[in-house]
């Protein structure tokens, strides 16, 4: 069995080029899902309310084409979760007719809900799926617990073995955040609802992580600073066995849009700016586009990296900061699981990572860094 679990795409993002976002999908999403059973879209497809003839709302329906087409050939069933109102709106419904002369199994989710999907492909018998959306109304989580307490006694359910979700739980909290959301769930409130081997799979917070069995796929693409870390989208392997457990692996969309945040080093006027050209060159290598923030000490210098930022790097959007402001907020780390999966199939956007990573593995690295690997593999690729 093999689902593949991707969200928080937000087309329309002012931050993302709907083409691109499109074009990264079909690199880095599509070959996973020439052997899935089932696909899980974790919400908020959409970032905006969008036009009929606006580019996000013509790469969504391309998107969605698309996926039934492969659903179509393969058998994959395809289930899209509503997220937050405030960018799926009632949108994401039109989505469901584009599946409605296809022989496909597909529907859009709109309601905390149960089902039992089978008939898959390859010999799975079923799959116990729990559903819970975002647009409830509901102002806790323990009225949320107790609705799905009564859906299981409806079904004759004790535990599901998949969640599909789009909220926030306690441990992807920001750190000394003030005003939270008021429906937030504890992994403790699962436990009696999920079996021992399921899995819980979230939507909404853009950081990919894994605490326990709850994994939060993050965002596919890159849309702020502060979100450095590496973009993508999870797949689950599990054998056809009572007591097997899910397998994760995590999938780097590679293409995924640069913010990139700089300190510029230095005594001297020049030393700065030197620095900042230094810096700048090596985060962003030879990408077309992307969003540089830098940080400034003293207030006149913001004026001065943004003239340099650009007469030198023109593609690039402009931002700047004061190292008074102090640090974003941080997401709690203490019992967070970050994990990232390599392609397991060499291709010509992750070989430099994969020759850096075996290489680091044997100790054999010498006085050579991450970037002059990865530098070197791609010279001697297009070379």
């Amino acid at each position: 069995m093999k689902i593949v679990a991707v969200g928080d795409l937000h087309f329309g993002n002012p931050r993302i080029i709907s083409e691109c976002l499109y074009k990264r999908l079909v690199k880095y999403l599509y070959p996973e899902l020439r052997d899935a059973q089932l696909l899980l879209l974790t919400g908020d497809t959409y970032d905006q309310l969008t036009t009929v003839n606006s580019s996000a709302n013509y790469y969504v329906n391309m998107f969605i084409r698309d996926l039934i087409s492969f659903a179509a050939k393969s058998q994959c069933k395809i289930r899209i979760l509503h997220g937050t109102y405030s960018h799926d709106r009632d949108q994401v419904n039109v989505l469901a007719s584009y599946a409605a002369s296809a022989p496909v199994d597909f529907k859009v989710i709109n309601e905390l809900s149960c089902e039992v999907l089978e008939n898959f492909n390859d010999g799975y018998k079923s799959l116990r799926m729990l559903y819970i959306p975002d647009n409830l109304p509901f102002k806790r989580s323990e009225q949320v617990i107790e609705q799905i307490q009564t859906l299981f006694r409806c079904y004759g359910w004790e535990r599901c073995e998949v969640v599909l979700g789009h909220g926030t739980f306690t441990h992807a909290l920001p750190v000394d955040i003030e005003h939270g959301p008021d429906c937030v769930y504890r992994i403790e409130q699962f436990k009696p609802l999920v079996e021992p081997t399921g899995i819980v799979i979230m939507g909404h917070i853009h950081i990919h992580s894994r605490k326990d069995n709850v994994y939060y796929c993050g965002s596919f693409d890159r849309m702020s600073h502060g979100e450095e870390e590496p973009k993508g989208f999870f797949s689950f392997y599990k054998d056809n066995q009572p007591t097997a457990t899910w397998n994760p692996q995590f999938h780097v969309n590679f293409g995924a849009t640069l913010c990139q945040t700089i300190t510029p080093q230095g005594n001297t006027t020049e030393e700065l700016v030197e620095s900042l050209i230094s810096q700048t060159k090596t985060a962003f290598k030879s990408q077309d586009a992307g969003y540089l923030r830098v940080i400034y000490a003293e207030p006149e210098l913001r004026g001065l990296y943004q003239k340099i930022c650009k007469q030198y790097f023109p593609h690039l959007v402009f931002s700047g900061k004061s190292s008074k402001d102090g640090d974003h907020l941080a997401m709690r780390l203490d019992g967070l699981t970050l994990e990232v999966y390599q392609d397991e199939t060499p291709n010509r956007n992750n070989l430099g990572n994969l020759v850096y990573e075996f290489l680091n593995q044997h100790g054999e690295l010498g006085d050579f860094t991450q970037d002059i690997i990865i530098d070197a593999v791609n010279h001697m690729v297009e070379t």
